[in-house]
């Protein structure tokens, strides 16, 4: 069965390269394994929209909030599985996806970064694949 797939993720100078890098990495496997359709939502200051282009449709948005993405033309029911790979800070403009969990998975890579030597990234899944567990 092939997916539909919305990779909402952002990558540049202040950000880093690792969002994008997990969301290429990923959106490859997900083409040639699988034949699934992938959609990459950015913001328009990400730095690497041309490699981005070349695995899928890149729609670019000025922030992930809900009036952004409907402005985009964006409409989220159109994917059967939404990946999120951003920063802490970023997850604060997601509200959107209280509305979607029960009719998609949505899965979330979320990275804490608190200084340089203690950085967590924590996956997420909803709705609730299995019950959490932490990892050091």
């Amino acid at each position: 069965m092939n997916n539909r797939i919305l990779f909402v993720l952002n990558g540049n100078k202040e950000v880093g390269y690792g969002h994008v890098a997990r969301g290429i990495l990923l959106a490859n496997y997900a083409v040639s394994q699988c034949g699934d359709s992938i959609t990459f939502m950015t913001k328009s200051t990400n730095s690497f929209i041309t490699e981005l282009q070349i695995i899928g449709e890149v729609i670019k948005v000025e922030d992930f909030c809900s009036e952004s993405i409907h402005h985009a033309g964006l409409d989220l029911c159109d994917f059967q599985i939404v990946l999120i790979d951003l920063i802490e800070e970023e997850f604060n403009q997601l509200s959107w996806i209280k509305s979607l969990c029960d009719k998609l998975l949505i899965v979330s890579l979320t990275l804490f970064f608190f200084e340089m030597n203690k950085r967590y990234e924590h996956l997420t899944f909803f709705p609730s694949v299995q019950p959490v567990e932490y990892l050091e």
